[in-house]
């Protein structure tokens, strides 16, 4: 710190108390150490006191603080501490420009006291005016130029620099609106600050930002507050909830307590206003937390609400909407066949919206029935028996997800990958997929894609014989995934754990996880993922030598399996119990169960449950 000291002060003394007052009241903060220096020599000159080594400590005495050194630098600026409290309203960086039309000064003037505050180090100047652009060093000089001003003054100040920026500088009421509502906010001009913080929520929610947008559009719906009860006031604040919806949603999760909030206040006005035709969006809003709480019974009553509504309206949008809204909510509900017939419905109508008005619509609705409807349609196509459609209807829905470059989509079709390979049990490739999509989750703070992600990382590691960092992982995914307020997957869920905690002969914690699985099958009616429940607690039994109650649990599955015609399913149950009747020497029933059942498939010999399959049956036949 000394040196930084010797090198300000050059052929000048300063006491060594002096010194060591200065290192030890900043803390030997560079900045601090700079700052009051110049300021102690500041005064020092001014005082015509000089230093000399040896003598006792000047009458000049260490400013207590930085700050209280920066305002006695700006009191010494006289003319020129007004520019510095201009530019200071304006931001840590201003255009010469702007400076300019601000400051009402002549040029003549303006341009000396900018001299003068570059000289004194407190402005940097990039280029020649006019068009140059000035750089407060330190944000602290300019928290003290603004500082100095008095509440009156400062709000005019806001508002001549607002209408100034909106005057001479339309670039930045296009690309940074936020910057204009910043002022008018300050300005306590409430009316045109919401203007422009609805105006940089929706610009920022286009591009993905979403935790910019969710800030932006916060502090209109602050503001709004503030206003008078008026039918204008309602139409406001309804725009801004409809607005942040998309963006909570895509951060925090569907399922969060806020998305609900949001979306519940917008029916509220949304009925204020009598606007039925903009019921649609708040709906649909309210659908994807519903849904994504486990809540399916309540999800499909609005499921079907919308598709009235999407008919009424005649849209192509919406009637995807709608149509991905029934065919997921069926999904989860084990109605696979009709799910199929409404997620082929969505994906066209989607393909007639075009890619051109895909973006204007992701950031109102928070999805894409084209990425998501694939996705869900790929896991369908698995559980009806095609695995190859389902990894082709995957590939697609990974495609659309990268090209809209939408983070929350492009995580979400990944997350997804890693299921259909884990059902595939492709664990190598659902590794992959997963830690690509937790990688864009954290990335962008996507939450509820991190957990799932997350989720299948581990269960693939469990697979691939790192059990005890997959059975953390899993646990810690689970968590996060809680964490957003979702309850959907969560038979999957339970059931990836038993998986992982089996893979490691843990069969005690795999019993207790399906325990949990069945429990939130049975609370939220999930049940697509039954069959497969059934038959892992099967075969748990027969790991075990239970034979009994595994030959329960394995028929059960099957039935279960066949009432939903989910083929991939059936297979892998009747696959195990022609294993469990082998080997107690039951072969052609074994034989006689498997054998039709592998016969109906037409794809996908070469995934790992067809050939188990066919190697069983071969032995069988032997």
């Amino acid at each position: 710190m000394t040196g930084i000291i010797a090198s300000l002060i050059g052929n000048k003394n300063l006491p060594a108390e002096v010194t060591a007052e200065i290192v030890e009241r900043t803390d030997g903060i560079p900045l601090f150490v700079e700052e009051m220096t110049k300021a102690v020599l500041d005064a020092e000159g001014e005082s015509g006191v000089q230093a000399v080594a040896g003598a006792p400590t000047p009458v000049v005495a260490v400013p207590p603080s930085l700050q209280a050194s920066l305002l006695s630098r700006l009191d010494r600026l006289g003319p020129a501490k007004d520019v510095a409290q201009v530019g200071a309203a304006i931001g840590r960086e201003f255009p010469h420009i702007l400076l300019a039309a601000v400051a009402r000064k002549s040029e003549p003037e303006l341009d000396s006291d900018l001299d003068r505050l570059i000289a004194a180090g407190l402005l940097f100047r990039q280029g020649t005016p006019p068009h140059a652009s000035y750089l407060f060093k330190h944000a602290l000089v300019q928290d003290a130029a603004y500082g100095t001003l008095l509440r009156g003054p400062r709000r005019s100040l806001h508002a001549r620099i607002a209408t100034a920026m909106e005057d001479r500088i339309p670039e930045i009421v296009e690309t940074r609106p936020e910057l204009l509502a910043h002022h008018f906010a300050e300005a306590k001009m409430a009316e045109r600050a919401i203007q422009y913080w609805l105006r940089g929520g929706e610009r920022a929610s286009e591009r993905s930002a979403n935790i910019e947008a969710i800030a932006h559009l916060s502090n209109g719906l602050k503001l709004v507050e503030t206003l008078p009860d008026t039918p204008q006031r309602v139409e406001t604040e309804f725009a801004l909830q409809m607005a942040i919806g998309g963006p909570l949603a895509a951060t925090k999760g569907y399922a969060a307590p806020e998305v609900e909030r949001t979306y519940l206040r917008a029916r509220e006005l949304c009925e204020r206003l009598g606007r039925s035709s903009e019921l649609f969006p708040v709906l649909r809003g309210l659908w994807n937390c519903y849904f994504t709480r486990g809540e399916l019974l309540r999800g499909a009553d609005l499921a079907e609400r919308l598709a009235v509504l999407a008919e009424e309206q005649g849209r192509s949008l919406q009637r995807a909407l709608a149509h991905r809204s029934l065919g997921s909510t069926w999904f989860f509900l084990g109605r696979f066949s009709e799910a199929r017939e409404q997620l082929d419905q969505a994906i066209a109508f989607d393909e007639a919206v075009g890619s051109g008005n895909r973006r204007a619509y992701i950031s109102l609705y928070a999805d894409s029935p084209g990425v998501i409807g694939r996705l869900h349609l790929s896991c369908i196509q698995w559980l009806l028996g095609f695995p190859e459609h389902a990894v082709a209807t995957l590939e697609a829905g990974l495609a659309l997800g990268e090209a809209l470059a939408t983070p929350s989509f492009h995580a979400l079709a990944l997350t997804f990958s890693a299921v259909v390979r884990q059902w595939r049990q492709e664990f190598e490739a659902a590794r992959r997929q997963a830690e690509a999509a937790i990688g864009v989750a954290r990335e962008h703070g996507l939450y509820a894609r991190l957990a799932i992600g997350t989720i299948c990382r581990g269960v693939a590691l469990a697979h691939l014989g790192q059990h005890e960092e997959g059975i953390a992982e899993v646990h810690a995914g689970f968590a996060c995934w809680h964490g957003t307020g979702a309850r959907l997957y969560d038979p999957m869920w339970h059931g990836f754990t038993a998986e992982a905690h089996a893979a490691d002969g843990q069969f005690d914690a795999a019993f207790a996880a399906l325990d949990r699985a069945t429990a939130t099958a049975a609370a939220t009616a999930q049940l697509f993922y039954q069959a497969e429940l059934h038959r892992l607690r099967g075969a748990y039994y027969a790991a075990r030598g239970e034979r009994i109650e595994a030959e329960v649990w394995l028929k059960d599955a099957i039935k279960l399996a066949r009432s939903q015609a989910a083929k991939s399913l059936e297979l892998r149950a009747a696959t195990s119990l022609a294993r469990l009747w082998r080997a107690q020497g039951k072969c052609t029933e074994a034989h006689d169960l498997l054998a039709p059942v592998y016969s109906w498939f037409t794809e996908g010999f070469d995934t790992r449950d067809l050939k188990e399959a066919k190697a069983l049956l071969d032995e069988l036949h032997a």
